[in-house]
């Protein structure tokens, strides 16, 4: 992170990203996630991918569950289609908090964040192609079909919109006046706060 180019060129458009979180790279022309992103505090559990298709979300999940120093960690990675946007996320946890049994839907424990990241300049490469775990039981064959067709169609539409606008504070722009709609969508970018609630949402129905 610390060679990529800040900012979008537009002040206004990187304070909405920095709100959700992100920030623009203008050099690999993609959005990332920023250290002290809010969804940190929202943790992870099971709940959060089997929601994510039900908010066009096709998303490959793969944990890697370990043992370090009597705590239970946890290590995930995603990739797939976040709706109007492509991408990948790596998360670090650690247990606590109480866990999520929804029978039928998930069963586990929830983990939080696990604690400061320091980037120190070494690089690691990982490639992850077919998940070895199994899926959220919220993705089927026609459901992702669905889904997917939807998305294409919207991502469609944004090309049609913004094609001629050569910056991406243009793009937004044109994007927000032309079709707000699609404007919210595409500027809630990964995984969206509405997403995050769904636990809290949960827990205030008493089914954890």
């Amino acid at each position: 992170m610390c060679n990529m180019t800040a900012g979008t060129g537009s002040k206004a458009l990187d304070g909405i990203l920095a709100g959700l979180g992100y920030a623009y790279d203008a050099d690999q022309v993609i959005f990332y996630s920023t250290l002290e992103a809010w969804q940190r505090s929202f943790g992870y559990c099971r709940l959060y991918d089997e929601a994510a298709p039900l908010l066009s979300m096709i998303i490959d999940c793969e944990p890697v569950h370990f043992e370090y120093r009597g705590r239970q960690w946890l290590i995930q990675f995603w990739k797939g289609q976040y709706a109007l946007t492509t991408g990948c996320e790596i998360g670090v946890y650690l247990s606590g908090g109480p866990g999520i049994a929804l029978p039928g839907v998930c069963n586990g424990p929830f983990y939080n964040a696990a604690g400061e990241i320091t980037i120190n300049g070494t690089q690691a490469s990982l490639l992850f192609a077919e998940p070895r775990t199994p899926q959220p039981a919220t993705r089927t064959p026609s459901t992702d079909w669905l889904i997917q067709r939807k998305n294409e169609m919207l991502c469609k539409l944004y090309r049609d919109i913004t094609g001629q606008s050569g910056t991406m504070p243009a793009r937004f722009a044109e994007l927000q006046k032309r079709a707000p709609g699609l404007y919210n969508q595409a500027i809630n970018i990964g995984r969206t706060a509405l997403l995050l609630e769904s636990r809290a949402v949960l827990q205030n129905t008493g089914l954890h």
